[in-house]
């Protein structure tokens, strides 16, 4: 009438077991894992957000700063002194002129600059060179 329970049967439920433990495991990090992955993400574009927002606070404090200096007195006064040429009472205005074009030296220098012989023409690459090597020299190559 009774039934013994045999290690058949008692293997059987355990491992029967197991198995719906294990599904039950399963159905529940599932989600868990796809929940934490979502919570990993939002948390790094929370972080780059916050880190463009300081940046972009740190630009607009530089803007307000440029932006009070430009409405400054002083910034006024360098532009006309600059763009308008002028000065204060008892200031001294010196004029630097450019490169004289009857000067020879500077023709010199000149040509030397943009890689030109004497009579506007550029000169080869294998004299620049040469010359660049002994142009302290009194051995001008042509």
């Amino acid at each position: 009438m009774f039934k013994r329970k045999t290690k058949k049967n008692s293997y059987f439920n355990k491992l029967s077991f197991s198995i719906l433990g294990f599904i039950l495991i399963l159905l529940i990090s599932i989600p868990l894992a796809k929940n934490l992955t979502k919570r990993y993400h939002v948390n790094k574009e929370i972080n780059d957000l916050e880190e463009e927002i300081t940046e972009l606070e740190e630009k607009n404090m530089k803007l307000e700063e440029l932006l009070t200096y430009l409405d400054s007195d002083e910034f006024i006064e360098e532009q006309a002194r600059l763009k308008l040429g002028l000065k204060r009472e008892g200031e001294e205005a010196i004029v630097v002129q450019g490169l004289d074009a009857g000067n020879t030296v500077n023709n010199e220098l000149n040509y030397r600059i943009k890689g030109m012989d004497g009579k506007g023409k550029e000169e080869k690459n294998s004299k620049k060179w040469l010359n660049y090597f002994f142009k302290d020299q009194n051995l001008r190559l042509y």
